[in-house]
């Protein structure tokens, strides 16, 4: 298997996962595709023959990863600000108040790993 197939498999298990996630909302369901799609994925990964990993595709992951938190953490910020502001439902400002605790949660984790890594490194 070329390595370029591997990857295209690693995001198509990432839509059907998805996908079954957001269709069925049977939460066994969404957990037994995410077991098969690791077993999948590792035996996939077991008869590629090509390196996968090199230290250019670590910088890139690190690169592309950094990017979309930011991403995520700029649109989510701009989302919970602008719905905030608008006379909402009880259940969208609840949804709101989640979204801006998962922000603050992952920015605490990233925080934590940045100072971690920083030391160790």
């Amino acid at each position: 298997m070329k390595k370029e197939n591997y990857f295209i498999l690693v995001g198509l298990f990432g839509l059907v996962a998805l996908m079954v996630s957001s269709i069925s909302g049977d939460s066994w369901l969404l957990l037994a595709t995410i077991v098969a799609g690791i077993l999948g994925l590792r035996l996939a990964k077991s008869r590629c023959k090509e390196v996968l990993d090199d230290e250019r595709a670590y910088r890139i992951s690190e690169k592309a990863g950094r990017i979309a938190f930011i991403s995520y953490g700029i649109i989510g910020g701009l989302g919970v600000a602008i719905l905030s502001q608008l006379k909402l439902s009880p259940e969208l400002l609840l949804i709101t108040k989640t979204i801006s605790v998962s922000l603050g949660i992952m920015f605490l984790i990233y925080l934590s790993y940045y100072f971690y890594y920083s030391r160790k490194l």
